[in-house]
Parts: C-alpha cells; sequence; structure tokens
C-alpha cells in the first residue's frame, strides 16, 4: 500500500521509501510458499516436521530472491525506480516468480503424493490454499500494475486458519488422535446404512 501510494513521487524520501517496500515486499514473497510446503509435509504425513539439516536446500531460492531485491538499490536487481519515482520491474523479476511457482509446485505435489493419508475434506483445502496465489501472480505478471498477489495470499492465509481450526476440532490436544466428533464426521463421509450401524 505505502508502495502504491508514493509510486511517481520523484523526491528523494519517497523514492527511498519505494525502494524500501518493494525491497522488502519482494524479500517475504517467497518465504510464505516455502513455509506452506513445510507446513503441507507436516499436515500430510501426521507428524512434527522439524527444521533439518536436509531442509537447508530449500532456503536457497529465498537467499537467491533476497540477493537480487537487495541488489535493486544498486539499480541491478529485480527493480529500479525510474528518474519520475516510478517502479519499474526488471527482466530478473521473473526469477522471483519462478521462485514462488516452484515452492507452490512442490506443494502440489507433496499433496498428490500423500493424498491417500487425507480425508477428502483435507484433500481440497489443501489444494485451494495454493490457486488464489497462484491464479493472482499470473494475472499481477500478465498484467503490469495489477496487485492482487498479496491479497490472494491473505484469502489463503484465511482459508488454512479454517482449516487448522477444523482439525484442532476433530483431534484431542494431548494425543492428536481423532475424537468421538472426527468419528461421527467419519460416519457420514462413508454414508454408512442402518444395518452397518447396527453391526457396529
Amino acid at each position: 500500500t505505502v508502495a502504491v501510494t508514493i509510486d511517481g513521487n520523484p523526491d528523494f524520501l519517497s523514492v527511498a521509501i519505494n525502494y524500501l517496500a518493494n525491497a522488502v515486499m519482494f524479500i517475504l514473497g517467497p518465504l510464505i510458499p516455502m513455509f506452506w510446503y513445510l507446513h503441507t509435509l507436516q499436515f500430510v504425513r501426521k507428524r512434527r516436521l522439524f527444521f533439518r539439516k536436509r531442509h537447508i536446500p530449500l532456503l536457497i531460492p529465498v537467499i537467491i530472491n533476497a540477493s537480487l531485491a537487495l541488489l535493486s538499490f544498486a539499480g541491478i536487481g529485480l527493480f529500479y525506480i525510474d528518474e519520475g519515482g516510478f517502479y519499474i520491474r526488471t527482466s530478473l523479476f521473473y526469477v522471483y516468480v519462478i521462485i514462488m511457482y516452484i515452492y507452490l509446485l512442490f506443494s502440489t505435489y507433496s499433496v498428490f503424493k500423500y493424498r491417500k493419508h487425507l480425508t477428502k475434506n483435507e484433500f481440497y483445502p489443501m489444494l485451494l490454499f495454493m490457486a488464489p496465489p497462484a491464479i493472482g501472480g499470473l494475472l499481477q505478471v500478465l498484467f503490469y500494475g495489477l496487485l492482487l498477489t498479496w491479497p490472494m495470499i491473505a484469502l489463503s492465509v484465511l482459508m488454512v486458519f479454517i482449516l487448522v481450526q477444523a482439525e484442532k476440532a476433530t483431534s484431542d490436544y494431548l494425543t492428536g488422535v481423532f475424537n468421538r466428533r472426527a468419528l461421527e464426521s467419519h460416519i457420514q463421509y462413508y454414508d454408512l446404512s442402518d444395518e452397518t450401524d447396527k453391526q457396529m
């Protein structure tokens, strides 16, 4: 919002804030899909995931992106601010886009790989989380000046919040096993007949 408001103001302070605001947005951008990928692995495997040495390669794209964002201050990174105070993205901007989509693709692959561990009520929300940022990012790339990525990420975060709350409501806090509410949900999911209920 700050960057959009001051974009086009050529005075020194506005240009400095414009550089800083855009650099921060570019640095934070890939962190969200990266953490979503880690969350996806933890969720689909049904066990807590700790950051270990084997996860360090996940940080490489984030570091590359952050370096390019910081190099923008020298005019050789992801963007620059022209003489009129306008934000202009460079050809390296597409490196940022590729990094974002790499994390989203890995997350999608993980959901499909472990889909047998997920119920239908879990599988589709996990996939839907990635849809809004992916669509918003694509539109933002195609239509210069359109700002959709961050609102779409906010929408996805809201979806995850609802999913997490639903998971907490159907599992025991201490053991993590499903509770009675989850059992009733599974019974409805498999649509058991009255005769089957009696046999159980």
